[in-house]
């Protein structure tokens, strides 16, 4: 055994039983950090999950989402906007989503008149643009999109569609509470 040493190497029993013990012990303390930093990382990274969920799920709750069903001259169900334009409701000052459906061929959009705005009859989209608050962005005939913008200031809002020769027979109103 000595000679598989090497000369001067060899230590006495006690010595090489505390060397045994103390690299069990590194060895040991080695595995344990491993095994800590894994479940320490495992953790942070479900805390972090944890808390972009919490973050996504309070954007959720605090956006509103308006559903604008576009026919052929007309928003909502039926074609009476003139005399009964459908009304949307949302808070003041807060995150709306809205989904644009167009069942009909026609392009559409749905744009938010300033309040003390009066609306020319003809509306020109070019010309008269100056009057709106917010337009979302055109949705061609027979699809969808979505837009999102912030709501104003508390009252009610014209909302008409821009696109020349639609306004006044596709209007509606937004109530901002």
């Amino acid at each position: 055994m000595q000679d598989l040493i090497g000369k001067g190497m060899s230590m006495p029993l006690g010595q090489n039983k505390n060397l045994i013990a103390t690299v069990i012990l590194v060895l040991f303390l080695m595995v344990f950090v491993i095994i800590t930093s894994y479940f320490l990382a495992l953790y942070l990274r479900n805390s972090r999950a944890a808390s972009a969920q919490e973050k996504l799920e309070e954007i959720r709750n605090s956006l509103t989402v308006l559903d604008i069903e576009m026919y052929d001259n007309y928003y909502g169900e039926n074609d009476t906007n003139v005399v009964d334009p459908p009304a949307w409701t949302v808070g003041a000052d807060t995150p709306v989503l809205i989904n644009m459906r167009n069942h009909g061929q026609l392009n559409h959009n749905w744009a938010i008149v300033r309040q003390g705005e009066t609306v020319p009859v003809p509306f020109a989209e070019g010309q008269d643009s100056s009057i709106l608050y917010y337009q979302a962005g055109m949705v061609y005939g027979d699809n969808e999109t979505t837009f999102t913008f912030t709501a104003p200031e508390p009252g009610v809002y014209q909302v008409i569609c821009t696109v020349e020769g639609h306004y006044p027979s596709m209007q509606g109103k937004l109530v901002v509470q």
